[in-house]
């Protein structure tokens, strides 16, 4: 068996968010600098940074903030790092107080892995660019303290950066040590101090811990302690190695003089799941001051009373020292000194995570809130429920994310979305915490931008924005008081993240109750409480949705009031209801001698005034969420025997809950959605043009004069669209000036030149024999015909045409390049009713014997993108001119840029939509010349000019194309940076096709910018792989365009481009484009597309990696997804099959009450306390033995379900339910419903054959009609687990369910056949909503598992015979379709766990989720499953799929720590021990985890760019491209989703290929510098486990990401480390291309 060599290939980038930052920075202007808003987002190694933009006001000036309503974040660049980011910290965030402020942007950068780093990146604004400065790099202290381990913390990083920008600390794994380093900053640049401080955590926490052990052997005497040892082992050794134990959190403290740490910790080890009611240990927050320079600790203050479950700290802002600590059912405030002077219960179970009453000393929790009360004995109760007039919560913060706006107000999101405020009230005495009527989607993280503090902006301009959210009626209120407004960038793992625009209000409840005693409605006083607002400039008041109202109506209405005081009259039964009004209610008795009491006397302050929120979302990214398992989309315009092998869409399951859904991953002309009006046979044309206004086409034909295609008008969008061939000579009004044996150019406008002629024309004749005129044309208005206007000849034949039409200014232009390098440029417009050229004078360009102009583009700005104010100066300028405006191309492949504007002009700005610019190019290298250019303007036509941009595109002599993007400099100059295009445009090597690159006299220009279709402008590239380049928010995005039926022997496969807005419906807002298509055998065809919709409308985005995304949202999690190939399954109406999880919120509150007197519930723990004393006096008696400890557990677990309804209620739950969905593609409705049992839980579909039983005769008379094909029986098989209400404690069982589909005829489709009515017995799964879908499923067969829930299926095709292989547990067996039931007929008992079953020939893969991947084989004559090899390193596997090249075949397994590796099985190998086991041949770091690889066909670089693959390998048989297409007919690749939301690739390659390519690798791995100081080489390295670290690692794997950025380089660069490694670019770049089209054939 050969050796398999692979690549691996990012295809789309990740897409979710991991964390963000808010940073400011000078962005360049029209008049210079201003301070901008730049928000950097990150998720795995892809970091973004975007612009906060907003359109502009001509009313406000320039210093002015943005209107907050509208604002828009634009995509300024994107960069793939080599390292997994955990977190990035900005150096200059909005926070800062420094009035300086940098034009570039500087970020620390944290890695885990392998790198465990921190870099200091600094980001240029101007060009986009991304550059390392210094890097601190942690392993080698990781190895030290963690004694070798490092391969079991690495991953856990943390790290921090001081107020002050001076000092970072990062803590390494999880608590093995922490490293402090400072910050230096010279010349305006920020720098990395290479001398760090490791803080010596033994000798810090060295005092408590030997207190806490003579506590701890004082309060419970040894004997209990050498039990809890024994009980315990040697597990809790490691964890207080160095006293702090696993440390959660730190973050630094504001205030201090020298930095200054808070560190959330588990001394005592983390309490893990289902131990909190066995361990209550509690968390502890110690201070630390740092001194770097003398490398001193000191601790300042430490807390250990913390409950158990404490999930993160905060430090408030504008307090010294104050910290905020958020557990899952509580909220605590820690003064400076570190006592909690407050804490609030977010719900009932508050008390279970805190530790017994022994534990709350006084110096730990001060309470002065209750210091007034006359109960004294609950002066020290460590919680409070959330103040009157608030409700008592029933919030969970598990998964929360919680956020500052100021000092004492913050946004907290949950879990699920909901927002909430929090606020701090006198001076952090009381917390208090409110619903908000707003929901995101489940977030990650929450970075907030207060405007209106921290930005230097006017008053005038706040109060601006806010007039939208306040009504009229509202701006007099005195009891609502704005405060602040401000952004807030809500991001997601699971789903969509949003910018959204917040407004602060405050809530006066003394001023509404003066309020209504004016009016008669009097509320009851209060005598508690300051206002936190102190702030005397308040703004006017905030308009607050129809939810908000109702939500602060129920909150200060007097009902709710007297509702409240019922409510504690009945808690408290001795109360004696009074007239007077009281602070507090008084105190119950003690019900029992128990802990609990001590809050059951929780008393309830009062607050006087509160804040809301009222949010609006103004932008949202996009984001797919975590991609699982995926499947190919319907088939594009073709047979279904076809069907697998054509590029199409492939669908992907993806999000979670809310936000879960299908994403759809496709490319233009690949996708089912695409519209195509007409499709019209041709030959010999070699352009196509359009008339808009005449409704016609114009057809350039080689030696053959014009075709002429007249339209019918589009009355509607319904009606056909109808071509009709017209007699050229119909065209003009008068004799044609041009002859069938010209080459003509043409272009033509809707501009307005004269008063009566509507419409210009304008055509190049460039003749063989005589001089090259130019003609304009006019169109009259009542026939219709052309009519000549203008001519003006040229001095001799062009190199080189550039024709420009201009509508926005009525003009229309033509360029031309000469061979001797002189430059020739007209403007056509109108002067007094007649048109006219006029020339212009340009600029000589100095032709030397080493640089030659060798492409010339005429660029008329017909957009206001980059309009500015006017300014003098002179007419003529040039790049070196410092009196007027620049335009440079930051590269050494462009040398020179000339500019001319018109004679009357008033401004000078290159920019100016009234300036006509000619560009001319050089090259230095001779090798590689620049055969075309051109100037364009890409995105979206409505919307704010920021997310439209100005590029260049070039393309050489060697068919490499270069995009650079325009950039805005100070003042008014532009500056040009190369894009990165890593996408390789050649043709293939093959030398019939290069010659006939150059055959042609005169080439015809291959960019083709648009104006709109589907409301986008850009540029179609009709080259070697036609290409589209678009704009996504403001960043440029290249999208290759797939073609049907297109030949593998044509250079250009698409001849011609033309956008045509005449054939469009009158109510669409966009154009048609035309493509002439060069079919296979020498034919055209002529196509009209109706746009860019499948890929530039609906809810999806333009990745960078060149695949259009489009989600389609459910609001359901989509386990699985399956294609059903049915007869009920067509091309227009495509079925699925989904496995759904469908979540529903239940409203616990039932268990608030649990229906006992206060009599009975004393009763009842009197009992429960008798039966836990007589349990411990029997455990004394036996010895504390080990068997003897359930009873412990029994009753500790008891306690902590308790509810305590005097800090909060019970919090919602969320119940979860699986379904099978039937759903139609074509608009993704349901048409099926079928739900699981109670606690039973889909694991797997499957849709598959199985064959029939059929009797010797009955298979005899098939064969004798020539179906030699074994009968089969379609299904949709569903795997099941059953778990019991007890959960872990009951055995899993499983079940197998067979559906079939079944087509239902309706009563309107059997009247309108003449059909009588027929009783269709319903299925039981049939739902009554759906009961008249034409599809559903029906149950067939059920089969019960007892072997273990059912986790993996798959069909063995046998030739003769097709089973079904279920792996259930740890057994896999086969079973048969007989009597119409399931029957086994073999089976292999696995180790532990089969999570996947992947099936070649009679070959058998099962993926064992904790021992690797076995290799069978099924012997279907004895019906034996026997095993060949396996991987016996035993390592975990997530997922797995196989790879064939040729007669090779390898496996790929996927690992819990990002890796995977590939195995072979070589029997002949020495390491194999005689064929057992399987050899690893390669290992890889992919950096992301994956769900589920799918296999896809590896499509040769002759027809990558076919939308029928099919059909181009039968059209290279019987050429010499043959052999080729039958070894690439049975290679196949590997496509994988990530749960970054990323979209990768394995292929494999060829020998000689990977090779050449993998010592480029090497070479570049070492020439090239990383953005971040990070070795791409060292990324990709293989994590190897603790128990395999001997093992050697393999590498060979290529990295495409890496390879691909050869094509960014200079042709010097690439010429250079091709001759390092041996070989020429020429023979690389072709290496690279086949690399792209194995690639591209996933999707």
């Amino acid at each position: 068996m050969a050796t398999v060599q692979t690549a691996f290939s990012t295809v789309l980038p990740s897409t979710t968010t991991n964390c963000s930052a808010w940073s400011k920075y000078k962005k360049p202007t029209h008049d210079g600098w201003e301070i901008g808003c730049l928000l950097t987002t990150v998720c795995a190694n892809v970091v973004r940074f975007y612009d906060v933009c907003s359109p502009s006001d001509s009313s406000s000036s320039p210093s002015d903030s943005p209107d907050l309503s509208t604002s828009k974040l634009v995509l300024r660049s994107e960069h793939a790092l080599s390292g997994n980011i955990v977190s990035i910290h900005p150096l200059n965030p909005i926070s800062s107080a420094s009035a300086d402020v940098s034009s570039d942007v500087s970020l620390l950068v944290a890695f885990s892995g392998r790198e465990n780093q921190v870099s200091l990146v600094t980001l240029d604004s101007t060009t986009g660019s991304l550059n390392g400065t210094s890097v601190a790099s942690f392993y080698q202290t990781l190895r030290d303290t963690s004694m070798g381990m490092e391969s079991c913390f690495d991953n856990e990083l943390i790290v921090d950066v001081n107020e002050s920008n001076t000092c970072f600390v990062a803590c390494l794994g999880g608590g093995c040590s922490i490293v402090a380093c400072n910050i230096a900053l010279q010349n305006k640049k920020y720098r990395v101090d290479k001398n760090s401080f490791t803080v010596d955590l033994k000798q810090l926490a060295t005092r408590w811990v030997e207190e806490e052990k003579q506590k701890e052997l004082d309060a419970n005497g040894r004997g209990k302690i050498d039990a809890e040892k024994k009980r315990v082992g040697n597990k809790g050794k490691s964890i207080l190695s160095t006293g702090f134990g696993d440390i959660v959190g730190v973050k630094f403290l504001a205030g201090y003089l020298e930095p200054t740490i808070a560190i959330l910790h588990h001394p005592k080890g983390r309490t893990w799941q289902g131990q909190a009611g066995e361990r209550r240990c509690p968390m502890s927050v110690t201070v630390v001051t740092l001194g770097v320079e003398q490398k001193r600790s000191v601790v300042v203050w430490r807390n250990s009373v913390l409950p158990n479950d404490t999930q993160y700290i905060i430090p408030v802002p504008q307090t010294v020292g104050a910290v905020i600590a958020v557990a899952v059912n509580s909220v605590h405030y820690l003064s400076p000194g570190g006592v909690i002077t407050a804490s609030l219960a977010t719900n009932g179970y508050a008390h279970d995570a805190l530790a017994g009453p022994e534990l709350w000393p006084t110096k730990f929790m001060k309470h002065p809130a209750y210091s007034g009360s006359k109960t004294s004995s609950i002066s020290n109760s460590p919680l409070a429920t959330n103040p009157r007039p608030l409700q008592k919560l029933k919030a969970r913060l598990d998964g929360s994310h919680l956020a500052f706006v100021d000092g004492f107000c913050a946004i907290c999101v949950l879990r699920s979305g909901d927002v909430y405020s929090l606020q701090v009230h006198d001076q952090g005495r009381i917390l208090s915490m409110s619903p908000t009527a707003f929901k995101t989607p489940p977030p990650s993280l929450i970075e907030i931008l207060p405007i209106a503090r921290n930005l230097n902006v006017t008053n005038h301009s706040i109060n601006k924005t806010l007039e939208q959210y306040q009504p009229e009626s509202t701006k007099a209120t005195p009891d609502v008081n704005l405060s602040s407004v401000g952004l807030m960038f809500v991001g997601s793992k699971l789903g969509d993240s949003s910018l959204v625009v917040y407004g602060q209000t405050l809530i006066d409840l003394d001023a509404q109750k003066a309020k209504r005693k004016r009016e008669g409605n009097d509320l009851p006083s209060s005598s508690s409480s300051s206002n936190p607002n102190n702030n005397s400039n308040s703004t006017p008041p905030l308009l607050l949705s129809p939810e908000e109202d109702n939500l602060l109506a129920s909150l200060t209405s007097p009902t709710l009031h007297k509702e409240l005081l019922k409510e504690e009259e009945s808690l408290y039964s001795d109360a004696k209801p009074s007239t007077t009004t009281t602070q507090f209610a008084p105190p119950p008795p003690p019900l029992a001698p128990d802990s609990s009491s001590a809050f059951a006397s929780a008393i309830r302050p009062t607050i006087d005034s509160f804040f809301t929120y009222k949010f609006q979302i103004n932008d949202s990214l996009i984001q797919t969420g975590p991609l699982g398992k995926s499947v190919l989309g319907p088939t594009v315009n073709s047979a279904s025997v076809w069907k697998g092998k054509l590029a199409s869409e492939r669908i992907f399951c993806s999000g979670y809950g809310r936000e879960g859904g299908l994403s759809i991953l496709s490319t233009p002309g690949s996708s089912s959605s695409t519209s195509i009006l007409a499709d019209i046979d041709v030959s010999n044309v070699d352009d196509v043009y359009t008339l808009p206004s005449s409704s016609l086409l114009l057809l350039s034909r080689r030696d053959k004069g014009f075709l002429l295609l007249q339209s019918s008008s589009c009355k509607d969008s319904d009606s056909p669209l109808s071509l009709s061939e017209t007699d050229t000579s119909t065209l003009f009004s008068g004799a044609l000036p041009f002859s069938a044996a010209d080459d003509v150019l043409l272009t033509a406008t809707d501009a307005n030149l004269t008063a009566t002629k509507n419409y210009a024309f304008l055509a190049v004749k460039i003749s063989k024999t005589d001089k090259t005129s130019i003609f304009a044309f006019s169109v009259d208005s009542k026939s219709k015909k052309l009519k000549l206007e203008a001519t003006q000849a040229l001095p001799q034949t062009p190199k080189q045409l550039s024709l420009t039409p201009d509508p926005h200014h009525h003009c229309l232009g033509v360029a031309a390049l000469f061979d001797d390098g002189t430059v020739t440029a007209y403007k056509v417009e109108a002067k007094k009713s007649k048109v006219t050229f006029s020339a212009l004078k340009l600029p000589s360009v100095t032709t030397t014997t080493t640089t030659t102009t060798t492409a010339i583009n005429l660029f008329l700005q017909n957009d206001t993108l980059f309009e500015e104010s006017s300014s003098d100066g002179g007419t003529t300028a040039t790049t070196t001119s410092s009196s007027a405006p620049n335009a440079t191309i930051d590269d050494d492949d462009l040398d020179h840029i000339y500019r001319q504007s018109t004679d009357n002009a008033e401004s000078d700005n290159l920019m100016d939509p009234s300036n006509v610019a000619a560009y001319s190019l050089s090259r230095n290298n001779t090798s590689a010349t620049v055969t075309e250019l051109n100037f364009f303007i890409a995105g979206a036509n409505i919307g704010y000019s920021e997310m439209r941009s100005l590029y260049v595109i070039v393309r050489t002599s060697l068919n490499d194309v270069f995009l650079y993007a325009g950039r805005k400099k100070p003042g008014k100059d532009v500056v040009f940076a190369k894009c990165n295009f890593s996408t390789v445009i050649r043709p293939v090597n093959d030398a019939k096709i290069h010659a006939s690159l150059n055959c042609a006299p005169f080439e015809r220009p291959k960019f083709k910018p648009f104006k709109n279709i589907s409301g986008h402008s850009g540029l179609f590239a009709a080259l070697a792989r036609p290409f589209w380049v678009l704009n996504e928010r403001g960043g440029a995005n290249v999208l290759p365009q797939k073609i049907r039926f297109a030949d593998h022997a044509c250079a250009y496969p698409i001849a011609s481009f033309a956008e045509c807005s005449f054939l469009s419906s009158p109510s669409s807002l966009s154009s048609c484009f035309i493509t002439l298509n060069e079919r296979v055998g020498g034919s055209q065809r002529f196509s009209i597309i109706n746009g860019l919709d499948e890929v530039l409308t609906g809810c999806g985005f333009v990745s960078t990696g060149g695949v259009h995304v489009q989600k389609i949202p459910l609001n359901v999690t989509v386990r699985d997804i399956e294609y059903l190939d049915h007869s009920a399954s067509t091309n227009e109406r495509p079925l699925y099959a989904l496995l759904v999880e469908v979540e529903e919120e239940v409203d616990m509150s039932g268990h608030d009450d649990d229906g006992f007197t206060d009599l009975e519930r004393y009763e009842h723990r009197k009992d429960k306390n008798f039966r836990r004393m007589e349990d411990v006096i029997d455990s004394d008696l036996r010895g504390h033995e080990d068997e003897f400890q359930d009873w412990a557990d029994t009753i500790q677990r008891t306690d902590y379900l308790e509810i305590n309804m005097d800090l909060g209620r019970c919090p919602n739950q969320t119940e979860t339910k699986h379904e099978i969905w039937l759903v139609e593609a074509k608009n993704w409705s349901v048409l099926n419903k079928i739900s699981m049992n109670k606690d039973e839980y889909c694991t797997t579909i499957k849709f598959l054959h199985l064959t029939e039983d059929e009797t010797e005769q009955e298979r005899a008379e098939r064969y004798a009609q020539g179906d030699y094909a074994p009968l089969t029986r379609t299904f949709l098989a569903v795997g099941t687990s059953q778990v019991d209400s007890d959960g872990d404690e009951t055995p899993a069982i499983g079940r197998i369910l067979l559906y079939n589909v079944v087509e239902t005829k309706t009563k309107k489709d059997k009247e309108e056949k003449g059909e009588k009515e027929e009783n269709v017995e319903e299925d039981k799964g049939l739902e009554d909503n759906i009961a008249a879908s034409t599809v559903h499923l029906s149950l067939a067969h059920e089969k019960e598992s007892r072997l273990g829930p059912v986790s993996a299926m798959n069909s063995l095709d046998c030739g003769s015979n097709i089973y079904l292989i279920v792996g259930a547990g740890s057994q896999v067996s086969l079973e048969a379709w007989k009597d119409d039931t399931l029957t086994q007929v073999g089976f292999y008992h696995a180790m532990q766990h089969v999570i996947s079953i992947e099936v070649i020939r009679s070959y058998i893969v099962l993926i064992d989720a904790y021992e690797g991947i076995r290799f069978l084989i099924w012997k279907d004559g004895d019906k034996t499953l026997n095993l060949i090899a396996r991987d016996y390193s035993l390592l975990p596997v997530f997922s797995a799929g196989m790879l064939t090249l040729g007669n090779g075949l390898a496996f790929v397994s996927h690992d819990e720590r990002e890796n995977f590796r590939v195995l072979q099985y070589a029997p002949n190998d020495t390491e194999s021990d005689g064929g057992a086991r399987l050899i690893v041949k390669a290992d890889f770091h992919m950096g992301c985890s994956a769900i589920q690889f799918s296999s896809h066909y590896c499509v040769p670089p002759s027809i990558a760019y076919s939308a029928n693959t099919t059909i181009s390998f039968a059209s290279m048989k019987g050429t010499p491209l043959e052999a080729q297409a039958r070894e690439m007919e049975e290679t196949f690749g590997l496509c994988f989703g990530t749960t970054d939301g990323g979209f990768s690739c394995v292929v494999p390659l060829p020998t000689i290929i990977f090779t050449r390519l993998q010592a480029l690798q090497n070479i570049m791995s070492n020439a090239l510098s990383s953005p971040a100081a990070c070795s791409a080489r060292g990324w990709r390295n293989y994590r190897r486990y603790h128990m395999l670290v001997n093992e050697p690692v393999k590498k060979k794997v290529l990295d495409s990401d890496l390879l691909l950025r050869f094509m960014n380089l200079e042709q010097g660069v690439q010429e250079e480390l091709c001759a390092a490694g041996g070989t020429t670019v020429d023979v690389i770049k072709d290496h690279l291309l086949l690399l792209s089209s194995y690639c591209a054939g996933a999707v």
